[in-house]
């Protein structure tokens, strides 16, 4: 192998990964500890913990990968930046730092970029985590693990309308019970449960129609007003 006289114990030499006297791979070695190794598939095995200095440019990422293929990779790896410069269909990893997004500098982000902004975010900051972007969920649980379902959770509010397809709806997993619908005329009460409702102002329930029943014996409202 190779080692300088008078240097800081450094060796470079062809072994095994077990450092012994045989062919193996590339090895670069601290005294007695491997540090580094190259093996004959070009694969590199790191025995300490790496530093990565950005590039100092408008990206500063730490390391970026190259597919075989045309084009930069998929994947960078960085530190503070601002990547003013977006790769289209890469993925950032690192510390997301520029102005008007998501993040703030030194929070944790990982991002997919493309020339029209970040199809997909997923910030994470002291304040808690971020999720910006469509998300599919395959088994996923938040904050109640109920694994008979695709997602589950202990509680969730939204700005917005909750939206079902089909013959859906809610469903009280307790008791049961629940509203759906099946066509575009009746919101109908789930598994034949009845609807009650515990105020017992006059107005409880209100119409600005009126009531229909399919029954045809015995009374039909126990006590009715008439506002006209």
């Amino acid at each position: 192998g190779i080692t300088w006289a008078g240097g800081n114990g450094w060796w470079i030499y062809e072994s095994p990964d077990d450092l012994s006297n045989s062919s193996g791979n590339l090895q670069f070695v601290h005294g007695s500890t491997r540090r580094l190794t190259i093996n004959k598939d070009g694969y590199v095995d790191v025995n300490c913990r790496m530093v990565v200095r950005g590039n100092g440019s408008s990206y500063n990422e730490g390391i970026r990968i190259l597919p075989a293929s045309n084009g930069w990779s998929n994947v960078f790896f960085s530190a503070d930046q601002t990547l003013s410069d977006t790769h289209d269909g890469g993925w950032l990893i690192g510390r997301r730092g520029a102005a008007g997004t998501v993040g703030a500098v030194g929070d944790f982000t990982i991002e997919e970029q493309n020339s029209n902004g970040s199809n997909l975010t997923i910030h994470k900051n002291s304040g808690g985590a971020t999720l910006k972007g469509r998300f599919s969920a395959d088994g996923g649980s938040f904050g109640y693990n109920n694994t008979s379902y695709t997602l589950s959770t202990s509680s969730f509010i939204c700005n917005s309308w909750i939206r079902t397809n089909n013959q859906t709806g809610w469903y009280n997993e307790t008791y049961g019970g629940g509203m759906y619908m099946v066509d575009t005329t009746y919101v109908r009460v789930y598994n034949d449960k009845q609807f009650y409702v515990s105020n017992s102002g006059q107005h409880a329930i209100y119409t600005a129609g009126g009531f229909a029943s399919a029954k045809t014996n015995g009374p039909v409202l126990s006590t009715y007003y008439n506002d006209t």
